[in-house]
Order: structure tokens, then C-alpha cells, then sequence
């Protein structure tokens, strides 16, 4: 992981994620390519790694048995005057047919 601060005009997000496979197989994946949030006025960013210090990260390869559960966070660049309205999570590293979305703040 970087050390290195934000670029100028952008701050870090850090959204805390738990996924819990209710399959009956193992679910594989980057979570952080599957993530992608939207602020008020509709521009979309994606993940990006960065050192922060609000917790764990979501890991970026990830195994997760059926009935085990993955908790951590994964972190968006956005512009500092950007309020984060939506997030979004596609599985498959974000090209499954079906994406959910949950509303920010």
C-alpha cells in the first residue's frame, strides 16, 4: 500500500463493506473492483488502494467460503467538494449482470 497523501483537490473515502456468501460454494473475488460510488451530481468514481487509517481494508483477493462473512473497507479518490451519494457493488469484479446499490449518507 501506498504512504502517499490524496491528490491535490481529492480526499479518500473509506466505505466499510461486509459480504457473507449464502452460496453453497466458495465465492472468489476482488472486492474492489466490483465497488463503485456516485456523489450528487452523477460522476461516478472507482476503488483505489491507499494507507488510511479508518481500519482494514477489504482484502483484494478474496475466498470466502459459503457461510463465511469478509468485513473491510474499500476506499474511493474523490474530489474534496464531492459528497458521496451511492455506492455500488457488482460481483465479478463488476460484470455480473445484477449490481446492488445502497444510498450514502
Amino acid at each position: 500500500m501506498s504512504s502517499t497523501p490524496p491528490r491535490a483537490g481529492k480526499r479518500w473515502v473509506a466505505v466499510q463493506v461486509q459480504l457473507t456468501n449464502t452460496g453453497t460454494t466458495t465465492y472468489s473475488d476482488s472486492p474492489s473492483n466490483c465497488v463503485q460510488a456516485a456523489d450528487s451530481d452523477g460522476q461516478r468514481f472507482d476503488a483505489t488502494f491507499a494507507d488510511i487509517t479508518a481500519g482494514p481494508q477489504m482484502t483484494s483477493d478474496l475466498k470466502l467460503p459459503a457461510g463465511d462473512k469478509a468485513l473491510g473497507r474499500v476506499v474511493v479518490e474523490v474530489p474534496k467538494a464531492s459528497k458521496i451519494a451511492t455506492l455500488q457493488f457488482t460481483m465479478n469484479s463488476g460484470f455480473a449482470d445484477q449490481t446492488g446499490q445502497w444510498k450514502i449518507g
